[in-house]
């Protein structure tokens, strides 16, 4: 009569050991992908930071715009157009007198 209270014990205690080790490695995997994603979500932050258009500006680069679009070519404005000149410190206006390739 004593020898299945102490089988069973000895299972309970098998098993809670078992479950013990099981919470200890999932606690662990957790922290680590944490960390990992934490991580992963930093460098994407400092990327998208380079991409930002007002450090173009900060570094003395402008950005022209017409009708909030940027202008990349001659070809993408008709001369007398206004167009919008964005710097680090604010905007100018200008006309387009002229156009030359």
């Amino acid at each position: 009569t004593t020898f299945f209270p102490l089988a069973f014990d000895r299972m309970k205690e098998r098993q809670l050991g078992k479950l013990t080790l099981l919470q200890h490695r999932m606690q662990s995997a957790i922290t680590s992908r944490v960390e990992r994603e934490s991580h992963r979500l930093d460098l994407l932050s400092q990327r998208l930071e380079l991409l930002n258009p007002d450090r173009l500006l900060q570094r003395g680069y402008s950005i022209t715009l017409c009708g909030g679009k940027i202008i990349k070519s001659i070809h993408d404005i008709p001369e007398g157009e206004v167009v919008t000149t964005r710097l680090q410190d604010g905007e100018l206006y200008s006309t387009v007198i002229s156009k030359q390739s």
